[in-house]
């Protein structure tokens, strides 16, 4: 008897089909971002997203190296910055296994000389960013000068070491590279080999990451991009900086390709136990009780309600990001070279979505102007940090006292999403008290509202011919200038290179268009203007000098 095979070969030809169409469609779609909001940033990059340990996206642009007209491809190798962090962090987590130390460790266990100030500073702190030492990168000294320097990092810890604590060890979150400086160096004393070779023969070698490297200057790395820098337009090569300074805190290189491999290896358990890798995936708790944003190595955030880890870097030339969500196994890497691309965390959540068929749509709605201005208030979250809402010429704006002023764009009914951002805001209300519930790509924060007597503002339309009467240099105080002036028939603010429209709102009235400040202009008997007002979270005087 003979069978039939059509239906079966009909079937998988049509699952060939959808998978073929379904890849386009991802495809189409991480293009789509990748040209609009990345490519234009930076002379050359890499995006590789992953699914289920696929790569479905796999995209190189541009130039890695401007001077000599070289493309990038998938073997180009890119400073990594601070994502160096999270392979120090996995060194640590791997001697912790082999009980070569323990994370509740005393840092002067390894570093007897250093001076703590009688705090108890573990090896967990260091990980998350909770020890309380000043970052060395935010040192006055840590100038252009200094980093041409090559330092051992027993001298890169000298350099800091005796700055004075920024606040208890695990009372709060703040981010410090100095913590992964002395990381660096307890691998060192305890494998009894430098930082460099231990990661290369304990980490790079085993799971074949033959294009990731300590980055050594002076060695001859295949296809290794140069960095840039843009200046009003134009790209220039960038500063000269030791790579022994960076050290354990971000001085490796790699591909899109490498750190995919290296999130495959950390999935499959071929460094660490998956129960050691879910610590540097927790975030870290603080004395409090109040979890931080830092697991080791890796902050801690979500896509689409998704709990996903990762973190971004920067360095002289370069700017990179790394997200994954674990649940649904989806994984991004973003490498560019210039030190000037923005947004990276936006954008590698946008393609996270996308492969979690579940894109950011974001499209403003419109909804009548009562509904909006009903927000209008000053709000509160449970650590006492305020922020206002207040509708201004035909914007819902959110701002904290005195500073940047950002657009709330309404998308469906009692929700909002922040300007230019993928953070959402949605309204409810309980106990007869308004609520904001903020819900970013790193948590949910609820703000409630304390007072709603906030006044909108309407712009008021005055002729050109009365604004010229407020142009002039007034002084906020010794060698410090505030200067009026008409542009683009407008009246201008201006700080220095700062420059602000001035809004007229009433008599003599203006508010700053893009920040917190509202100015007054005085007039003497005769109607001349001879001071101002600036209320920018708090009030300065400043006399006209002409």
């Amino acid at each position: 008897m003979k069978i039939k095979k059509q239906p079966i070969l009909f079937i998988v030809l049509f699952t060939l089909c959808s998978s073929f169409i379904k890849a386009q469609n991802y495809t189409d779609a991480f293009n789509e971002i990748i040209k609009k909001e990345l490519e234009h940033q930076s002379p050359g990059g890499s995006v590789l997203v992953s699914k289920k340990g696929s790569v479905i996206y796999n995209y190189h642009y541009g130039k890695a190296n401007l001077e000599l007209d070289v493309t990038t491809s998938s073997k180009s190798v890119y400073r990594i910055a601070s994502l160096s962090k999270q392979f120090t962090a996995i060194a640590i987590l791997k001697l912790a296994e082999e009980q070569k130390l323990s994370l509740e460790d005393d840092i002067k266990k390894y570093l007897p000389d250093y001076p703590t100030q009688d705090k108890t500073i573990t090896l967990e702190h260091l990980l998350s960013h909770t020890s309380g030492i000043k970052d060395y990168l935010n040192i006055e000294s840590f100038n252009k000068a200094f980093q041409r320097q090559d330092m051992s990092p027993k001298e890169l810890i000298d350099f800091f070491k005796n700055q004075p604590m920024d606040f208890e060890p695990g009372s709060k979150y703040q981010y410090s590279s100095s913590g992964y400086i002395i990381l660096g160096h307890i691998i060192e004393v305890i494998s009894g080999i430098s930082y460099e070779d231990y990661m290369k023969e304990t980490i790079f070698k085993p799971i074949g990451l033959n294009n990731t490297f300590y980055d050594n200057t002076e060695t001859l790395i295949k296809n290794r991009v140069s960095g840039y820098k843009n200046r009003n337009g134009v790209y220039e090569n960038i500063d000269f900086l030791s790579m022994t300074l960076p050290y354990a805190a971000g001085s490796l290189a790699s591909t899109t390709e490498n750190l995919f491999k290296w999130n495959e290896a950390l999935k499959s358990e071929k460094i660490i136990a998956s129960k050691s890798l879910s610590k540097a995936y927790t975030a870290f708790k603080l004395n409090s009780g109040k979890s931080g944003l830092q697991g080791y190595g890796w902050e801690i955030g979500n896509v689409q309600g998704i709990k996903a880890v990762k973190h971004s870097g920067g360095i002289n030339g370069f700017i990179t990001y790394v997200l994954s969500v674990p649940e649904k196994d989806i994984y991004v890497a973003i490498l560019t070279n210039s030190e000037n691309t923005n947004n990276l965390g936006q954008i590698t959540s946008k393609l996270a979505a996308i492969a979690l068929d579940n894109p950011y749509k974001l499209i403003s709605k419109d909804i009548p102007k009562s509904q909006i201005e009903a927000l209008n208030g000053i709000y509160e979250n449970n650590d006492g940090v305020q922020k206002t809402i207040r509708f201004e010429d035909g914007s819902l704006l959110l701002f904290d006292r005195g500073k940047t002023k950002n657009k709330l764009i309404p998308f469906k009914k009692n929700n909002f999403f922040l300007e230019n951002s993928l953070t959402t805001f949605s309204i409810k209300e309980e106990n007869d008290t308004l609520q904001l519930v903020e819900n970013n790509t790193y948590q949910i924060t609820t703000w409630k509202r304390i007072d709603k007597e906030v006044k909108s503002f309407k712009a008021k339309k005055v002729r050109l011919s009365e604004l010229k009467k407020y142009q002039g240099k007034y002084e906020l105080g010794p060698e410090f200038y505030f200067e009026v002036k008409i542009e683009n028939n407008k009246l201008i603010g201006q700080i220095r290179a700062d420059k602000k429209e001035l809004v007229p709102i009433g008599n003599n009235q203006f508010i700053a268009r893009d920040i917190d400040a509202k100015l007054t202009f005085n007039l003497d008997e005769n109607q001349k203007v001879i001071s101002l007002t600036l209320d920018q979270g708090r009030e300065m005087a400043a006399k006209k000098i002409y």
